[in-house]
């Protein structure tokens, strides 16, 4: 037999032994090596057909150099596309999380704030609340009111006054 590079001599036996109907091994292990160096392979004519298809493209690939610096440009973009996918999928569940952490902490927050204080206590408390807000509104409207009264004023008597202020 001459030596084919890549094959060892039990390969060559073996392929020797299939091709030729005089002698066929009985062992298990013959017939499952056999099978797999086959061309009848599904996996071995599957690597050659894809092998044989590809070939003109990656000849034509190394011989042009700007469809290779292209083909690597639309890789490079393809990968990155994915990496920003990747990070947005990621700042979006901490977002989701944060919302539903703050979502079920009001919804239990409140829950035990009636279970404490009864519903009474709780409409109590909320009018409380609004009525602290609007004076505080208030307040804060009359200072500006204020403020800006101060400062026509001063701009209007045109002495060197800052701001309003004597």
């Amino acid at each position: 037999m001459d030596f084919i590079p890549g094959k060892t001599r039990v390969q060559l036996t073996l392929l020797h032994h299939a091709y030729n109907s005089n002698t066929r091994p009985t062992d298990w292990a013959h017939r499952m090596v056999l099978s797999y160096l086959l061309p009848s392979n599904p996996v071995a004519s599957m690597a050659t057909t894809m092998r044989g298809r590809l070939q003109p493209l990656l000849s034509k690939l190394t011989t042009a150099p700007d469809l290779a610096t292209l083909a690597l440009l639309l890789i490079i973009l393809f990968l990155s596309l994915k990496i920003l996918d990747m990070l947005r999928r990621a700042v979006m569940f901490w977002v989701a999380l944060a919302i539903r952490a703050v979502t079920w902490g009001t919804v239990i927050f409140g829950i035990l704030w009636v279970f404490n204080r009864g519903v009474d206590g709780v409409v109590q408390d909320v009018e409380y609340y609004t009525r602290f807000f609007f004076a505080e509104w208030r307040r804060w409207e009359d200072q500006a009111a204020a403020a800006a009264a101060r400062q026509f004023d001063g701009q209007t008597r045109g002495g060197g006054t800052y701001m309003g202020r004597r």
